[in-house]
């Protein structure tokens, strides 16, 4: 497996983090300054379906470091790359929800599944 540089690790995970945040951001906009789509009835199956996916993300990330703790720098940072995706994953459903409910905090556990992604999988240096 070829390993990528942690410069290069570093724009994947930029481009991931600002493609979250660029959603975010279009999400608040268009409940707040735009005709929103009405809520549902019952927003709370979409509140915890949300949590759900966040609750499945940091789990996902618990399983994934504990399968890599023994690794070599080399493929825990090729394994970073997934699982900045499966805390990604929890920050599209809560930004979904919020939007779909109109309820902003239906946007932060995925958010912080997203935040927990990027501080349990940092870019390390390989030794020389």
């Amino acid at each position: 497996m070829a390993s990528a540089s942690p410069r290069s690790l570093a724009a994947i995970r930029m481009a991931m983090t600002s493609g979250i945040i660029a959603f975010a951001t279009a999400v608040w906009y268009m409940r707040h300054s735009l005709s929103a789509p009405p809520p549902p009835s019952e927003p709370l199956v979409l509140r915890r379906m949300a949590l759900g996916a966040a609750v499945l993300s940091v789990t996902g990330l618990i399983a994934l470091r504990r399968s890599l703790t023994q690794a070599p720098v080399e493929r825990r940072n090729a394994m970073s790359v997934i699982a900045w995706a499966i805390g990604e994953f929890g920050a599209i459903a809560g930004v979904s929800a919020y939007f779909i409910t109109g309820i902003e905090a239906a946007a932060a556990p995925g958010m912080l599944a997203y935040i927990v992604a990027l501080l349990m999988f940092p870019i390390r240096r390989p030794s020389a």
